[in-house]
């Protein structure tokens, strides 16, 4: 924790983004919850590294950046080169050489060991997680609204941007078995877009909605998926919350399923689930990244600092 504590200072983030939220604790609880064996503390390091990173970068995209600099941002992850920040405005360059200087180091650290390059992999999660954050702001900005749920979901289960701390723990989890080799890597495109980080990210998504809506309406933002099940069918809000979280119960049921008959690496499934339970404790009490409750923090501090 010290460790990343010093990493996360040395970039000076609050100081050069003040406008957006400062979670680094709140990504190693995220982390820990995920990957718990004591064994996997590099993942548990990466893992909390990205969340911290798209926790600001969240921010860029839904309350600060005008169309213009987001599409500049886009641009820059795709060409993934540090020469693209030319383009940005000071205050993009330092999530931008954060995550690819985080990036690069993972990619690194695996072709060293391993003789393996997973930056293809890695990248791609991040494309794509960006580009559901750009798909995002362009329905903002263009004062669009989707008008069904499913059209809303089709990009939110991705830019929640859990498939990538999912790819995380998939790749160390199969480093540490020794299992990581190429065969591996050319499979995980195909179990990246498999059922269970859909549903994964899917039930993330919708607790993230239902304890966070009421604080995003309040500053302008509308599209969740609350607001959409009350346009598609043209019910209250009390409603809509109702069916979420009878989606959110039909999704558990599903992933719990799949899990027991998953033909994944062992172990990453869990990892899977353990994600999802963390994130479903932190939303216990309301919105742990947004206004944090009382309770939150007290869960934070006992688990994280005043353990004996």
């Amino acid at each position: 924790m010290e460790m990343m504590d010093r990493w996360w200072k040395g970039l000076k983030m609050k100081d050069k983004l003040p406008f957006a939220r400062d979670r680094m604790v709140e990504c190693y609880f995220w982390a820990m919850g995920t990957v718990p064996d004591p064994k996997f503390s590099k993942c548990r390091r990466n893992i909390t590294k990205y969340g911290s990173l798209v926790t600001k970068l969240d921010d860029v995209y839904d309350t600060y950046g005008s169309m213009d600099e987001l599409h500049k941002y886009t641009t820059a992850v795709k060409r993934w080169d540090l020469e693209a920040i030319v383009e940005l405005p000071e205050y993009m360059n330092v999530c931008y050489k954060a995550m690819y200087n985080h990036v690069n180091e993972m990619v690194e650290d695996v072709l060293n060991t391993l003789g393996l390059d997973i930056l293809p992999y890695i990248k791609d999660q991040l494309m794509c997680y960006v580009q559901s954050l750009h798909v995002e702001a362009e329905w903002y900005y263009g004062g669009y609204m989707p008008t069904t749920l499913e059209e809303y979901l089709k990009n939110a289960w991705i830019s929640i941007g859990v498939s990538p701390g999912l790819a995380y723990a998939f790749l160390a989890i199969l480093e540490d078995s020794n299992s990581l080799n190429q065969s591996e890597l050319q499979l995980f495109e195909q179990w990246s877009s498999s059922d269970l980080f859909y549903l994964t990210s899917l039930i993330i998504r919708l607790l993230d909605d239902l304890n966070t809506s009421n604080v995003e309406m309040e500053r302008g933002e509308t599209i969740n998926s609350i607001q959409c099940y009350m346009i598609q069918e043209g019910v209250s809000e009390e409603e809509a919350r109702d069916h979420i979280k009878d989606l959110i119960c039909d999704s558990w049921k599903k992933l719990n399923m799949l899990v027991a008959h998953s033909s994944l690496p062992t172990g990453f499934a869990e990892s899977a689930l353990a994600m999802v339970r963390c994130v479903q404790r932190m939303y216990q009490f309301g919105d742990w990244f947004g206004v944090q409750s009382k309770a939150n923090k007290d869960c934070q501090n006992s688990l994280l600092f005043n353990c004996v």
